[in-house]
């Protein structure tokens, strides 16, 4: 298999998850994130905070030559809200000077930057403003987004919008897994709608400004397997895939929410305003979406649960050390190549275009005996080397793939999971005790991938 020459490999990562939120905040009196305060009250983080992350801000020319030296040519990252704009909506003068420095660095290093304007990283004092759930987050974001363009447009080649509505809204609404950690289906939807409120509105402002602008944005996708024939667990995948995907992707592309999920969601739905959808069906005006996925879902229907099903992984299932099944022939159905097919020829005649994989990626422990230059972590290798056959076949099926960005360069802070050894899925390992860099396998054959574009 070998990939045309126009194809992109990249790598993908976010600023919070690397620069250290304290070391920014000491430096440029930036504001705290809603994920240091959530990181503060959970017991199970044992206090593992974005503070230190892995350093980026003080490591900055040690990174863009690692980043460098792996042959990649198109790098995702983020600019953070909380150190972009201060508590009265200004900008931060002293945040706009690194990331200057930091762009300008990638830049000169012959790498083009996609930047993603919200990777969850929501100052504090708007939360506690009512964060998602205030409907002026809207025009907030928009001019926000406007003055990144203004400050970096000459650095930044390619803008996504969002990450994963899913996990801003029901992931931290109603699952309660992220901040603010609350379990309340009716807030879930309410901020569901309010980010594609933003998305929409976000995509007008910036194409009205300049139609040249490349932008998108980035969903979570997940294909769904009914765990058995039965005419319930095939209902089940229904409601998975209406949860997870169609949620999401219907109001973007078709202008409406799927009317069975409305149905499933019922009294816990908000009011909507119809005129919010002129807004939101916004599909057409961006140039590509970008398609996170690690897994595939096999669900069974359960009539306790609110949403009428449950996810479960099938006996003889392989999963990565977070315990996420990976969906790979011939041990599970081909969850990358399913989801990539699904998702471009449900929504092509209704607007859309091009994709992006734009995560994907192995949780793995490193094992490291504290002197080895490099780190054997071969069942990376096997997930990416089996995705990017999936890939390929979607793309001679004529699935519009342009890239791949891996998730991701470094170890890092990984969210809910924070520093857990199991929830690295780094090309490189960091020690937590002294931020060492240390190669890992991965690293050099996904630099020969990017290199010869062939995959053995």
């Amino acid at each position: 298999m070998k990939f045309n020459k126009n194809f992109i490999f990249g790598v993908a990562e976010s600023d919070l998850q690397t620069v250290g939120e304290s070391l920014a905040r000491k430096n440029e009196r930036s504001e705290e994130s809603m994920w240091m305060k959530f990181c503060e009250s959970k017991i199970n983080l044992k206090n593992e905070t974005p503070g230190i992350a892995i350093s980026r801000y003080e490591r900055t020319k040690e990174d863009v030559a690692i980043l460098k030296d792996s042959n990649v040519k198109h790098y995702r990252t983020s600019i953070s809200m909380s150190r972009f704009l201060n508590r009265q909506g200004e900008i931060n003068k002293q945040a706009v000077i690194w990331y200057t420095q930091y762009l300008k660095m990638i830049q000169k290093a012959g790498i083009k930057t996609y930047v993603t304007l919200y990777h969850w990283e929501l100052p504090q004092y708007l939360m506690e403003q009512g964060g998602w759930l205030n409907k002026k987050m809207a025009e907030l974001f928009a001019q926000y987004a406007k003055s990144v363009v203004e400050e970096f447009g000459e650095y930044i080649d390619v803008y996504f919008i969002l990450n994963e509505p899913w996990c801003s809204s029901f992931l931290s609404y109603f699952l309660g897994i992220h901040p603010p950690g609350e379990k309340n289906l009716n807030k879930a939807l309410q901020v569901a709608h309010n980010l594609l409120l933003t998305l929409g509105l976000t995509v007008k402002e910036l194409k009205s400004k300049n139609k040249f602008i490349k932008i998108g944005s980035v969903f979570n996708v997940s294909p769904f397997y009914a765990q058995s024939n039965d005419s319930k667990d095939l209902l089940a995948t229904q409601y998975g895939d209406g949860y997870h995907n169609r949620w999401f992707l219907d109001p973007v592309y078709l202008g409406k929410y799927p009317e069975d999920m409305m149905d499933l969601f019922g009294s816990d739905l908000p009011k909507f305003n119809k005129s919010d959808f002129e807004l939101i069906q916004c599909g057409r005006k961006m140039d590509f979406i970008g398609i996170n996925y690690y897994s595939g879902k096999t669900v069974k229907y359960n009539k306790e649960k609110r949403l009428r099903f449950e996810t479960v992984i099938p006996e003889g299932s392989l999963v990565n050390d977070l315990g996420w099944p990976v969906s790979v022939a011939p041990f599970a159905q081909e969850g990358l190549s399913d989801v990539l097919s699904k998702t471009y020829y449900e929504y092509k005649n209704f607007g859309l275009r091009k994709i992006y994989v734009t995560e994907n990626g192995y949780a793995m422990k490193s094992v490291w005996d504290g002197k080895s230059t490099v780190i054997n972590d071969e069942n990376r290798i096997f997930y990416i080397r089996e995705h990017l056959k999936q890939m390929y076949r979607a793309i001679t099926l004529g699935v519009p793939v342009d890239g791949y960005f891996l998730w991701t360069l470094m170890d890092n802070f990984e969210w809910a999971e924070g520093y857990k050894p199991e929830g690295a899925f780094g090309l490189v390992h960091i020690d937590r005790k002294t931020l060492e860099r240390v190669h890992k396998k991965s690293f050099f054959w996904y630099r020969d991938i990017i290199k010869t574009r062939m995959l053995k």
